[in-house]
C-alpha cells in the first residue's frame, strides 16, 4: 500500500471489533467438537498424512471455512462436505470459547465509553456460520455492548453482502466517513481486508506472533484494550 496503512484517527467515532480470535479464544473449543468437520474432509483423503490433518485442524481454528478452502486447496467435494458439517455444528456448554482477558477489559471500557461519550458507535462483525456465531454471541451477551452486531454468514449463500458492504452501510447509517472508523481484528484476509477495501483505518491484534508480514499494512497491538484505553483517556 503506497504511503503505508491508513492512519489511525486521533479520536475515532466508531469502533468495529471482530469476534473469533479477537474477543473469543477459539482454541477453547475441544478438537472433539470440530472432529466431524475434519472427518468430513478426510473421508475424501483416506491417505492424508497426520501433518496435513494437523494443518487442517489449525486452519479451522484460525480461519473461516471459505479461507480454509483456499489455504489448503480443498476440492469442491471436500468443501461441500465440510460446509454441511459446519452448518450443523452446535457447541456444548463446556465448549463455549472464553473471552481473552484483554477482551474483558476492552468490553468494560466500551461500557464506560457508551455511558460517558454517547456519540461514539460500537459494532461487532464476524464471519462464519450463523447458528454457531449466534450461539457464541448469546453466550457472552455481546449484544449488550454493541450498537450493531453483524454476522457475515457463509450459509446465507454467495449473494450475501459481505463485510465490506456492511462497513459501507454502517458508514452511511451512522453518517460517518470511513476515516472516522477503526476496525480491529486478527485476520488480514477477512475483516481487515474489508476495512482496507472501504478505506477504514484498522488494527491487527497479534497476541502471539510478530506479524512481520503485516507490519507495513496495519498498526499492530498485542491486546485489544490498548485500543479501547486510548479512547477512554483521549
Amino acid at each position: 500500500m503506497v504511503g503505508g496503512p491508513p492512519r489511525t484517527p486521533a479520536a475515532p467515532s466508531a469502533l468495529i471489533l471482530d469476534l473469533d480470535n479477537t474477543l473469543l479464544r477459539s482454541r477453547d473449543i475441544p478438537v472433539r467438537v470440530i472432529q466431524p468437520i475434519i472427518d468430513s474432509v478426510t473421508a475424501f483423503r483416506p491417505y492424508a498424512s497426520p501433518g496435513w490433518v494437523a494443518q487442517l485442524c489449525e486452519a479451522l481454528y484460525k480461519l473461516p471455512l471459505d479461507l480454509v478452502k483456499i489455504r489448503l486447496e480443498l476440492t469442491e467435494e471436500e468443501f461441500a462436505a465440510a460446509f454441511r458439517a459446519y452448518r450443523e455444528l452446535t457447541l456444548p456448554d463446556d465448549a463455549i470459547p472464553s473471552l481473552f482477558d484483554d477482551a474483558v477489559r476492552a468490553l468494560a471500557d466500551i461500557l464506560r465509553l457508551r455511558d460517558r461519550q454517547p456519540v461514539l458507535r460500537f459494532g461487532l462483525m464476524t464471519r462464519g456460520f450463523r447458528k454457531l456465531q449466534t450461539q457464541k454471541i448469546r453466550a457472552h451477551n455481546l449484544t449488550a455492548y454493541f450498537h450493531e452486531v453483524y454476522i457475515d454468514a457463509l450459509d446465507d449463500g454467495p449473494n450475501r453482502p459481505g463485510q465490506a458492504a456492511h462497513l459501507r452501510a454502517l458508514s452511511a447509517k451512522w453518517d460517518m466517513p470511513p476515516e472516522q472508523f477503526l476496525v480491529v481484528g486478527d485476520d488480514p484476509l477477512s475483516e481487515l481486508s474489508a476495512a482496507e477495501q472501504v478505506g477504514m483505518p484498522n488494527v491487527l491484534v497479534a497476541r502471539h506472533s510478530d506479524a512481520s508480514d503485516s507490519t507495513e499494512r496495519h498498526r499492530i497491538v498485542r491486546n485489544i484494550d490498548e485500543v479501547t484505553s486510548e479512547l477512554c483517556y483521549d
